[in-house]
């Protein structure tokens, strides 16, 4: 018996779809996303309304003769009489600032090209690269830290009473940043037995150049080797008197690097009035699990112990991971490591404490978390791919305890080819309510694209070309406007985002949105769309191109879309039916803030239908709010041959 359709005529269905505060979604099915989500959202940016192209970007000053940007800061002094501002960077191995529209060196003084991180504390700017001697700017010029000489081996002269006990001692000198390594032993073989302050031993050594003060090791074999003495400033010489007069200090050992010089260290920041620090290399040794911490208001560059009042502390010791980067919370620091959370800070009794926040993941970069409002959000890796997290406090958990959440689940499925080889190389930036940040993709070695959330919805878009490809993101305030900054990866420029202009420096960039695919949530029932509209609210400096998709993958048609258009279509209405044939051509002539309705004329044989807008014209801005479809079901109207399976 043949078969004998029973298609009904229904009634026609209409909806309006209105705005897209959801953001991207490529983790779902595309026919089930929110009807507010959208499933490609390229160099877009989200508004109130709706949806619309990013910003624009553009390279400003000169480039400074640098190919490379690997840090910049900004200085600022501010004292009663007003404020001093500069903007500094290191580029072409100088550190240089901003002198008017040119890039001057502050000073011959030589850096190795490579990621540079500052830190500002007591009107200086730190410099931290991992290799060279620390630094500081302090408005006008660069202070290098020089390093002490190691002293020679001290001279011991028995005083008194004379004998056959064997005394060893070592020196090191220091200044307000750091100490040298110990002397070699000098030692002597006619010590008295007791010593007294009669019967000692005088301990004299050549003073060291830079200086102020000197650390004393030693005495008889103990099992710990030589422990410390005493400390003495503004001489060269020591009288040891016996252990009642200088007990032996068993838990400080001589050091065996020079530290007088400043820490070397990759990058840090600046919490409760001190310096963290991580990166660590003392002498030809790497930590990679090792934060030092600076003493505090006149020694916030010295990051020893005693009266200085810094010191380091291990996270997790060597357990294969590395830090990589530190930031500022609370009493301390939040040190994320490859493969893990940390929290280490000052506990309530003065004494440094660490708490392990999570194993679940890891960080990636010094440049790779942001405060944004009460949270720190930050990129991480898990398993194969980065993840985007929030960490901070959250309800129904006790008041210190520190939690984990994935933000990015949305755009999951698009983090897993970043190129795992440079995650050293993610920024983030935080600004204009937007937390972004960009990595190098596939096989790339630098940042080319990345993604932003906008902390006002929640959601994010994608993004590629100039705001991207940059090494690091920085803000300055030059006293009249507050903006973003990023270090250019492929020449010494600065790249200023977020420009009103939508070009990066004078050229196109592609803008692709696309809408879910609507099906009525009928999935299987075949549909006539008719003359489906979008709603525009200016349409400006170019023209879209409008391509029309069917179930899912079939491109239907494209359309051109402007401010002002020639309409013709493939019929017309009359008295509620449609008729095929007859519209007439006509143009219609928009104001730029008026609404733009753009009504894409034909019929369309599918069972779901999408849209893609794209914009690749220099210039050209517009706002997409929503869409309004109009179609009729074929309730009974048998699926395509290949979807149909005999029952027997």
């Amino acid at each position: 018996m043949p078969y004998i359709s029973d298609v009904k005529d229904e009634p026609e269905q209409s909806k309006y779809y209105i705005g897209f505060p959801k953001g991207l979604n490529v983790i779902q099915d595309r026919n089930l996303v929110n009807d507010k989500n959208l499933i490609e959202a390229l160099n877009a940016e989200l508004v109130v309304d709706g949806v619309s192209r990013r910003s624009g970007t553009t390279k400003v000053w000169d480039e400074g003769g640098a190919s490379y940007v690997w840090g910049s800061a900004p200085y600022y002094k501010r004292e009663v009489s007003g404020i001093t501002r500069k903007f500094v960077r290191v580029a072409n191995g100088k550190l240089q600032y901003l002198n008017g529209s040119v890039w001057s060196d502050v000073s011959a003084q030589a850096y190795t090209n490579g990621p540079t991180d500052f830190i500002q504390a007591r009107n200086r700017l730190f410099t931290y690269n991992g290799i060279d001697n620390l630094t500081y700017f302090d408005g006008s010029s660069i202070t290098t830290y020089a390093t002490l000489t190691d002293p020679s081996a001290p001279t011991v002269t028995p005083q008194g009473t004379t004998g056959s006990t064997t005394y060893s001692y070592m020196v090191n000198a220091f200044d307000g940043t750091g100490e040298t390594a110990s002397s070699p032993a000098g030692t002597t073989s006619t010590g008295n037995a007791t010593l007294d302050s009669t019967n000692y031993n005088r301990i004299t050594w050549s003073a060291v150049s830079g200086a102020i003060g000197y650390n004393i090791w030693g005495r008889k074999a103990t099992g710990f080797g030589h422990v410390y003495l005493a400390t003495v400033y503004g001489a060269e010489t020591f009288d040891d008197t016996g252990e009642t007069d200088y007990p032996q200090v068993t838990s400080r050992l001589n050091p065996i690097f020079n530290s007088s010089g400043g820490i070397i260290a990759k990058f840090g920041c600046f919490s409760v009035g001190r310096q963290w620090v991580a990166g660590i290399t003392e002498d030809t040794e790497y930590y990679p699990t090792r934060v030092g911490y600076s003493g505090t208001l006149d020694n916030i560059d010295a990051f020893v112990g005693g009266e200085y009042g810094g010191g380091w502390v291990e996270v997790s010791s060597q357990d294969g991971g590395e830090i990589v980067d530190l930031v500022p919370y609370r009493n301390g620091v939040l040190a994320f490591k490859t493969n893990g959370i940390y929290y280490v800070f000052f506990s309530s009794t003065g004494d440094i404490s660490v708490q392990e926040v999570t194993r679940a993941h890891g960080g990636v970069s010094f440049k790779g978390a942001q405060a944004v409002d009460n949270d720190i959000v930050y990129v991480s890796q898990k398993d194969n791919k980065l993840q985007i997290n929030a960490i901070g406090n959250q309800a129904n958990y006790t008041g210190t305890e520190l939690r984990t959440n994935d933000i990015s689940v949305f755009i999951a499925d698009d983090l897993q080819g970043a190129n795992r080889t440079y995650l050293s190389k993610i920024s983030t930036f935080y600004y204009n309510d937007k937390f972004g940040f960009t990595y190098p993709a596939g096989s790339g070695t630098e940042n080319t694209q990345g993604y932003v959330l906008d902390t006002r919805f929640g959601s994010w878009v994608k993004w590629d070309g100039g705001p991207m490809k940059v090494s690091h993101y920085t803000i300055y305030d030059d006293g009249d406007d507050v903006k973003l900054y990023g270090g250019s990866n492929i020449d010494g420029y600065m790249v200023e985002l977020f420009k009103n202009a939508r070009n990066d420096s004078d050229e196109a960039f592609r803008t692709v949105i696309g809408t879910k695919f609507f099906n009525g949530r009928a999935f299987d029932v075949e549909k006539i769309w008719r003359n489906p509209t979008l709603w525009f609210k200016y349409i400006l400096g170019g023209k879209i191109t409008a391509e029309i998709w069917i179930d899912g993958t079939k491109k239907e048609g494209t359309a051109t879309l402007s401010s002002s258009n020639a309409g013709a279509g493939a019929g017309a209405d009359l008295a509620g039916s449609f008729l095929a044939g007859g519209m007439t051509s006509s143009t219609a002539e928009t104001t730029p803030n008026a609404d733009t309705p753009e009504e894409l004329t034909g019929l369309f044989n599918s069972r779901s239908i999408g849209f893609y807008l794209i914009d690749e014209k220099i210039n050209s801005n517009w706002l997409f709010m929503g869409l309004h479809l109009l179609w009729t079901p074929l309730i009974g109207k048998p699926l395509n041959q290949n979807f149909r399976v005999e029952v027997v």
